[in-house]
């Protein structure tokens, strides 16, 4: 009987792995995730603007990503939909071409 291949990765405390083994596994399990059609959590910092007309909101991360709402939640709500939609939107320009991700520690 086959054993099917977990998707945790590594713990980086384990003294047998080294780090950048341990970074290339949690790489590797990303791109697998993208691959196989697995939601990603993603998490942007946006800038609210108040005024007597709701709630402006964008996205400093993602140029030109705006939206806005009623309130704080449905502005909030209605930003995140907007992310996604500029994702996918920048995802399929990208289809076909020659893309690599790097990954970034701050």
């Amino acid at each position: 009987m086959g054993v099917s291949p977990s998707l945790a990765a590594p713990s980086a405390d384990d003294p047998h792995l080294d780090r950048e083994a341990v970074q290339g596994v949690r790489s590797a399990l990303g791109q697998r995730r993208i691959l196989e059609g697995m939601p990603q959590v993603l998490r942007y910092k946006v800038v609210l603007v108040h005024s007597d007309e709701g709630v402006a909101v964008s996205c400093p991360g993602l140029p030109g990503c705006w939206s806005q709402g009623q309130d704080e939640r449905e502005a909030l709500d209605n930003i995140a939909d907007a992310i996604r939609e500029y994702l996918a939107a920048v995802s399929e320009t990208l289809s076909g071409g020659d893309v690599r991700e790097v990954e970034v520690t701050v």
